[in-house]
C-alpha cells in the first residue's frame, strides 16, 4: 500500500519544523521566517488523524492500491504565520499581535524546494 500524507503538526513535533519552529521563535522573541512570498499552500493534518488514517488503511482498504490522505485545511505559509501563530502567542503571552508580526522576515526560498 502507498499513502500520501500532508505536512502534518502536533506533540512532540521536531522543533525545527515550519510551525514548532515559528511558535518557538515567536515565544522567543527571534525571527520567523517566510519563504520567498510565503505564497506556498500546504495542507496541514494533526499527526494523531494521521496515525488514525494510516490504521484505517491497514486494516480496512485493499493491499496494492495507493491512497491519498488529506485534513482539507490548506493553509498559505505566510498567512499561517501571520494570523495563526502570531494570534495564538499574543494569546499566550498577553502581548499585542503586532509585536509578533514585526518579527517575520521574508527570506529567499530554499535551492530545490519542492
Amino acid at each position: 500500500m502507498i499513502t500520501n500524507c500532508p505536512n502534518n503538526h502536533g506533540s512532540y513535533h521536531f522543533s525545527e519544523k515550519l510551525i514548532s519552529l515559528a511558535i518557538l521563535n515567536a515565544i522567543e522573541g527571534k525571527p520567523i521566517s517566510v519563504y520567498g512570498r510565503g505564497d506556498q499552500v500546504k495542507d496541514w493534518f494533526d499527526v494523531e488523524d494521521q496515525a488514525r488514517a494510516l490504521v484505517k488503511v491497514v486494516f480496512e482498504e485493499t493491499v496494492g492500491e495507493a491512497y491519498n490522505i488529506c485534513g482539507h485545511n490548506e493553509r498559505i505559509d505566510r498567512r499561517l504565520k501571520h494570523s495563526a501563530i502570531c494570534w495564538m502567542c499574543g494569546l499566550n503571552r498577553n502581548l499585542r499581535l503586532n509585536s509578533f508580526r514585526e518579527l517575520i522576515r521574508f527570506v529567499a526560498d530554499r535551492p530545490s524546494r519542492d
